[in-house]
């Protein structure tokens, strides 16, 4: 193995929020903050750039999650994945989701993924459509530069389509963006992002590959695991360092009783800032506050159909 180790640079825990009356709902947020009228649930990440927002939500059959209704998005892009796997009885969990500018018919099934790149406005929702057993969603915001949006675009990927790894007896990977073990991801992100869920077995290892110049984390399912040294457990987010030259992360499942499950998010970080407003349900990026208050004000004082057109 190289000896080019990306550092996990701090542990941080992920806040548990929201309504604890319905049981089996949880969620958690693992980064993100207030907006600038300070609305929201305060984290102690805010950002790790180009990661602007991550959520783990648990929610049963036939039960609304977040957002749940017609919402609003400006500037960044969401990334929607529904884990099969790293709790009981997701297999299958499925959302319907829905903008005001594409005809979506198709359901997002456990393992696949969906994808929506707001640009210059969007209305959408998702829906739980899940029959038995429960959704484990976990939602990633990016912001992808917000010069010149582009209107906005989506892509649904289902779990056939999303390369499932093995490249050892007991380690599985789920290659959602980018590319790992030789094989590449067809989810089309709107950067350069390596996006993976692992499974780890046991007592078993695994290295994978960081690109240079990427900065991302990895956030711990079930399990806990040593990434380069660090001990991270569950629900704990472990953020890795940016480098020059293509370095590694080797991961080894030190539970000898429970499964290690986590994620992998990385990319080069854009380098700009961004100003977040929340509303409707719903929040909007941009490069000044004075331009997300304008574009809130536009949603709210239009007609939600022909926002972003």
């Amino acid at each position: 193995m190289t000896n080019n180790l990306t550092t996990i640079e701090c542990i941080i825990p992920a806040t548990r929020f929201g309504s604890k009356d319905i049981p089996g709902k949880e969620h958690w947020r693992v980064i993100g903050t207030t907006d600038i009228n300070g609305k929201g649930t305060l984290h102690p990440l805010h950002s790790i750039d180009p990661f602007i927002f991550l959520d783990e939500s648990i929610v049963p059959a036939n039960v609304q999650g977040l957002g749940g209704g017609p919402h609003p998005h400006y500037g960044l892009s969401a990334i929607t994945y529904l884990s099969p796997d790293a709790i009981s009885d997701t297999s299958k969990a499925c959302i319907q989701p829905w903008d005001n500018l594409n005809n979506l018919t198709d359901i997002n099934h456990a393992g696949g993924l969906y994808i929506i790149k707001a640009g210059k406005g969007v209305v959408h929702d998702e829906q739980n459509k899940t029959k038995t057993g429960s959704v484990h969603q976990l939602q990633l915001w990016l912001n992808p530069g917000l010069n010149n949006p582009d209107k906005a675009s989506y892509q649904l990927y289902q779990p056939h389509e999303i390369p499932v790894i093995t490249p050892h007896p007991g380690a599985t990977v789920r290659l959602l963006s980018g590319e790992q073990f030789d094989k590449k991801s067809p989810a089309k992100a709107p950067i350069d992002l390596l996006y993976l869920h692992v499974n780890l077995e046991p007592d078993t290892e695994i290295s994978l590959d960081i690109k240079s110049d990427f900065r991302g984390f990895v956030y711990v399912l079930t399990g806990t695991g040593i990434f380069n040294k660090s001990t991270i457990h569950s629900r704990e987010l472990g953020m890795h360092s940016q480098l020059p030259y293509p370095s590694k992360l080797n991961i080894q499942n030190i539970d000898k009783d429970t499964r290690l499950s986590f994620i992998l998010a990385s990319a080069k970080p854009v380098g700009e800032s961004f100003y977040k407003i929340l509303g409707s349900g719903g929040a909007l990026i941009a490069p000044t506050p004075d331009i997300a208050n304008k574009i809130m004000d536009e949603f709210l004082g239009g007609d939600i159909n022909d926002f972003g057109k």
